[in-house]
């Protein structure tokens, strides 16, 4: 595994995820307080409603190639089972109004 350190501002939106950030500090919820922010790269100070507050050490591991291929593989298989069960419903759907408006007027289609 490759381990990459870098320092980023840490800010929050300047209404709800402030509110947030408040709440998890009073109740010494580090997690909560750290998953209220956002760490983009790009400078927010221009971005109107968003409050830098304090900086921000991030240590990533990332995985070895072959894992994150495998890790890619397992989540394009995940979308194609979504988009083939959602073609199949859509599928259904046309068949039944198919079926009905041929039940209506009791046409046999050749």
């Amino acid at each position: 595994m490759a381990t990459h350190t870098v320092t980023l501002p840490a800010w929050v939106t300047s209404d709800y995820a402030m509110d947030q950030l408040r709440r998890a500090r009073e109740a010494d919820e580090i997690r909560a307080a750290v998953g209220s922010m956002s760490f983009p790269i790009h400078d927010m100070s221009d971005v109107p409603g968003w409050v830098c507050v304090g900086t921000a050490q991030i240590t990533v591991e990332i995985m070895p190639d072959a894992t994150l291929h495998n890790r890619q593989l397992e989540t394009l298989q995940a979308e194609l089972q979504s988009v083939r069960a959602e073609n199949q419903r859509r599928e259904n759907a046309i068949l039944d109004r198919i079926s009905k408006l041929q039940a209506i007027t009791c046409e046999v289609v050749v």
